[in-house]
């Protein structure tokens, strides 16, 4: 600007003086969409949030390193003092902004199940579940555990919701392994959960090592989680998630045109030092909180139930006999374990094969059959034909089974597998799967007459 003026005072004419200003961006001009801009400005706003941890995260290393010394000529209780001030802010501007290094995981005060900051289940002083879903709430009105609830913006009658990845030491579950049968299982994973579990008990700390002090109140923690029936809604657990590791409760009205957007107790999770006291008081809550159905204690047993009793099914089946009966109570008395009363079980009353689904045996050939058979030369050459279609027969049947022994047994409800299982089931194995279950088992059969057999 000096020069400039100093060149105009001169009376000397300015190589600037003739020229215009011309801005290069006029007449051009930018369109950005509304989503775009919304794009920019939450990217804008999330570096921001970064950038304000990674200088709260400094300001609180700086404030851990030097552990609020006094600089040179102040007092050393207006540095403390200013320190805690400058940790106060920078707590609250981390709530505000987000970002920053994380607490450290550890449980929260108090005792019992209790949810932190995380969205994560404790059970006294162990984790137990970790991310939970965000549709989840908790009701720790009972002092005896918490109820977990559902919700949803979406009406359905099947949802699949995650309580999170399961930690434990080791876990006991019962699992419903058909429509009127259940079964234990137990494993150190939450892989090895198999579907349908509705009750599961959960060890979270490790054993204690010497059998005297086993027992004792405070040294081991336990755990359990029980599905519930809530409402049209029955809740069911299962294993799930990317890595197999976190637990998913199934919860269904089974009927398409009963949907529904919540389930108020999807289920009770409860923690304890003892088992047997822990599932005592969990069963009591939930036969308070649903009031539809009594407590063992509450209910009187026939006297029977102090007898040893032997049921004829497991041991004949349906081919019960008299002397089979009296031989399998002299081995029960022979064995120190004498039956008090008996039950003959011969099964179905008088059933017979349901022709529409069985497949009556092949018929067998009698040896001068074979004999003749064997001298023909077309059964001959039939038969070299047939070898190797048997032969490949007998590989696909095999492929089949392990198939369904390492994929769709142990696979997850809603899988590839299960899906591709149900697809063969339902055309070129039908008529096979039919067959094998109606000469290995009595259920398809049809009732002939409701008298005895």
């Amino acid at each position: 600007p000096r020069a400039l003026e100093g060149g105009r005072s001169a009376g000397r004419p300015s190589r600037l003086a003739g020229m215009t200003s011309v801005n290069p961006f006029s007449g051009f001009s930018i369109t950005v969409p509304s989503a775009m801009r919304t794009i920019l400005l939450a990217s804008i706003i999330l570096a921001g949030s970064r950038v304000s941890g990674f200088l709260m995260a400094v300001s609180e290393n700086a404030l851990n390193t030097n552990g609020g010394s006094a600089g040179a000529g102040q007092p050393k209780g207006n540095s403390a003092v200013s320190s805690s001030r400058r940790r106060q802010s920078l707590t609250y501007l981390r709530k505000r902004l987000g970002g920053g290094p994380k607490d450290n995981l550890g449980p929260p005060p108090g005792t019992g199940i209790r949810k932190d900051g995380t969205n994560s289940i404790w059970a006294g002083d162990f984790l137990l579940l970790e991310s939970l879903d965000k549709h989840l709430g908790l009701d720790v009105g009972d002092g005896r555990g918490v109820f977990v609830r559902t919700y949803a913006k979406s009406f359905m009658s099947r949802r699949e919701v995650s309580l999170g990845r399961l930690v434990c030491d080791r876990w006991f579950a019962a699992s419903r392994q058909k429509l009127w049968w259940m079964v234990p299982s137990w494993g150190d994973a939450a892989s090895e959960l198999p579907p349908e579990s509705q009750f599961l008990l959960l060890r979270m700390s490790p054993p204690v090592e010497d059998e005297a002090r086993r027992g004792e109140e405070g040294l081991e923690t336990f755990a359990c989680i029980i599905p519930m029936v809530s409402g049209p809604y029955r809740s069911s657990l299962r294993s799930g998630g990317a890595d197999g590791d976190c637990l998913v409760s199934t919860i269904e009205s089974g009927d398409a045109a009963v949907p529904c957007d919540k389930a108020a107790d999807m289920c009770f999770i409860a923690t304890g030092s003892d088992p047997y006291a822990l599932l005592s008081d969990a069963f009591a809550a939930i036969a308070e909180r649903t009031a539809t159905f009594n407590l063992r204690a509450h209910k009187t047993l026939p006297p029977t139930l102090d007898y040893f009793g032997w049921c004829t099914w497991d041991a004949f089946y349906t081919d019960v006999t008299g002397d089979g009966i009296l031989r399998g109570l002299d081995s029960l008395r022979e064995g120190g374990t004498p039956a008090k009363f008996l039950i003959i079980d011969d099964g179905w009353q008088d059933v017979r094969n349901d022709d529409s689904i069985w497949i009556p045996p092949a018929k067998q050939r009698s040896p001068s059959e074979d004999h003749r058979r064997r001298q023909s030369v077309v059964s001959r050459l039939v038969d070299g034909v047939k070898a190797p279609i048997a032969r490949a027969a007998l590989k696909v049947q095999d492929a089949v089974e392990w198939y369904y022994r390492n994929k769709v047994d142990r696979a997850q409800l809603g899988s590839i597998h299960i899906r591709i299982w149900g697809f063969l089931a339902n055309t070129v194995l039908k008529r096979r799967l039919l067959d094998r279950s109606a000469r290995t088992m009595d259920y398809t059969k049809r009732l002939m007459s409701a008298r005895a057999s």
